[in-house]
């Protein structure tokens, strides 16, 4: 039985057995209503027969002269009719087709005339009067005897009538007390259905939620086909989908290649995954209730420390790297992803061994010095001595040995960009590239960017033209001509000879955005956002072998550092690609306003 079904059964059987009992007492009340007004009518009948009596003796002594000088008039007459017609008017149907009172009102159809006749003297024999007295009197008591016949008749129906209501009251007393009894007896009935139906599972419900709660047994299902029974079904599923997903973050955390731990406010393992052995060569049975400075460097102490003293200040994920030392007295570099959980007072970590990453970078510095160091400098000193040559210092050169000259310069111009390419990459990657951003005015910064692209344009044979308006920009100048000779020489690899290219700026909200537009055959769509990564290029294009790969990185490490963006997308003023970027107008940078 569904749960609606219910509540409406508990509703309804009250409702039907009000109703009932509201139909019943309506239908006794007005019974006795009925029996009231019947009551009531007789007695006016029983009245109106007296009225009739008393105005017939009237009459019949008017009609003899026993009140004086009176005689009835027509009017007196009338009274008898009128009487008579009121006893009929309250009368049933059946009342007034009885034989008392069709020959009470045959009686009184005659008993006027007769008294007229008496009135007039028509019964006087010899003078004497009697014989009217005499016929006089036997008409009044027989007119006399038939109205109490009526009467007579009328209070027989009346004292049934008062045994009858007599019972009706004792049925509406009994109807009441059974009502009272089936009430009390309904309610109980009702209140054990809810308790059995309704509460009790209820009951059920919240004990096992309890248990999901506590990870103990749940108690059997209910069973049934109701909402309840639904509901209780679906508590167990989550139970089960609990433990499911319990097991699985078990599995997970067991096998997983990292450390995964929690260790309390006093710096203590509570629990260690199996991948401790292998990390540190400790087991997890070693470690639960041991410190964990015991296996952390000396000098990293104070993180680990610092990371426990200040949980509470952050309720998110706090990420540090960490010296670990292991059984053999060996170090491992470790990074701490930990969370302090206030509810258990735990800080659960996951260790990520990075000792690769580190040797990895350790290797990447080691190389870029020696390429700072070792290359670059060699580079520029053989370049010089390139230059020095070509000018005719060391004496005249052949022609061939110009040409050699010339591409062995231009070789080394290309080695040295690269190694300044790679240089100010990882500077700007690592943060470590400072910016002296400054109030400037942009047109002096295009006619720098022309001044230093001019030899390409010239052989290109593209025209630049800088933008009408002037605005002025919160930026580094000197790196912002470094982007825009860079997007700029892009542009002129990719413009047709005798193609032009146009920079465009404009206000757009609290930034200056720069755009370079040429006449090239545009970025796809699916590069639009990887271009802009590391040593990422068109591969399909000959002029991919032109450049490093590293310049558009460069222009977004420069102009994310300063607060912009940088991005692309199809020109609407020539027909190649546009080149944008942003930069802020007053001190306050993009991240600033978020």
């Amino acid at each position: 039985m569904k749960l609606v079904t219910k509540g409406l059964l508990i509703v309804a059987v009250p409702v039907v057995m009000q109703v009932f009992l509201i139909t019943l007492m309506s239908i006794m009340l007005y019974q006795a209503h009925k029996q009231e007004v019947f009551e009531a009518n007789a007695k006016d009948v029983v009245d109106d027969c007296h009225q009739l009596i008393m105005h017939s003796m009237t009459l019949a002594k008017q009609s003899h002269g026993l009140e004086g000088d009176q005689t009835f008039s027509k009017q007196d007459a009338e009274m008898l009719s009128k009487d008579l017609e009121s006893i009929k008017s309250r009368l049933s149907p059946a009342e007034q087709n009885s034989a008392d009172f069709k020959k009470l009102e045959s009686i009184s159809s005659n008993y006027i005339p007769f008294l007229i006749r008496v009135q007039n003297h028509e019964f006087e024999e010899n003078g004497s009067r009697f014989r009217s007295e005499r016929l006089l009197f036997k008409a009044s008591d027989e007119y006399m005897e038939q109205v109490m016949r009526v009467v007579s008749f009328v209070e027989s129906g009346h004292s049934n009538d008062v045994t009858a209501r007599a019972q009706r009251a004792d049925q509406i007393r009994f109807a009441l007390t059974c009502f009272v009894i089936a009430s009390i007896v309904l309610s109980i009935a009702l209140a054990y259905f809810a308790s059995i139906t309704i509460r009790r599972p209820l009951e059920l419900m919240v004990k096992n939620a309890e248990n999901i709660s506590r990870r103990v047994e749940l108690e059997p299902e209910i069973g049934g086909r109701d909402e309840l029974s639904a509901l209780d079904s679906l508590l167990h599923q989550v139970d089960t989908s609990i433990d499911e997903a319990l097991t699985t973050e078990r599995n997970l955390i067991t096998n997983a290649a990292d450390l995964v731990c929690s260790i309390d406010k006093n710096g203590l393992f509570q629990s260690v995954n199996p991948y401790s052995h292998e990390l540190l060569g400790y087991s997890p049975e070693w470690l639960v209730g041991s410190s964990i400075i015991d296996v952390v460097v000396s000098t990293d102490c104070d993180k680990v420390d610092q990371l426990l003293t200040s949980r509470t200040q952050s309720a998110g994920t706090t990420t540090v790297e960490v010296r670990m030392q292991t059984r053999d007295k060996t170090f491992v570099d470790t990074s701490w992803s930990a969370i302090w959980s206030e509810r258990d007072s735990t800080l659960f970590c996951v260790i990520h061994d990075i000792t690769e990453r580190k040797a990895i970078e350790r290797l990447k510095q080691d190389f870029l010095a020696m390429i700072s160091h070792d290359l670059r400098t060699p580079l520029m000193s053989v370049n010089s001595s390139l230059d020095l040559v070509q000018s005719g210092a060391m004496g005249p050169l052949l022609p061939t040995t110009e040409t050699q000259l010339i591409s062995a310069s231009r070789n080394t111009e290309h080695l040295i960009d690269l190694v300044n390419d790679l240089l100010d990459f990882e500077k700007l990657e690592a943060g470590r590239m400072d910016f002296d951003q400054t109030k400037v005015v942009l047109h002096d910064v295009y006619e720098e960017t022309q001044q230093l692209v001019k030899a390409l344009s010239d052989k290109m044979r593209v025209r630049i033209f800088p933008p009408k308006q002037t605005l002025s920009a919160y930026c580094d100048h000197r790196k912002l001509v470094q982007v825009l000779v860079n997007l700029s020489s892009n542009a002129l690899k990719h413009s047709p000879e005798g193609g032009m290219i146009r920079i465009e700026n404009k206000t757009v909200g609290k930034f200056v955005e720069i755009s370079v537009h040429d006449q090239g055959p545009g970025v796809p769509e699916e590069y639009r956002q990887s271009i802009f990564a590391p040593f990422e290029q068109i591969n399909s294009r000959a002029t991919a072998a032109l450049g490093t790969g590293l310049g558009l990185a460069i222009c977004r490490l420069i102009v994310e550092g300063q607060g912009g963006k940088i991005g692309v997308r199809s020109s609407e003023i020539l027909n190649g690609s546009a080149f944008w970027l942003t930069m802020p107008i007053g001190s306050k940078s993009l991240f600033d306003d978020v």
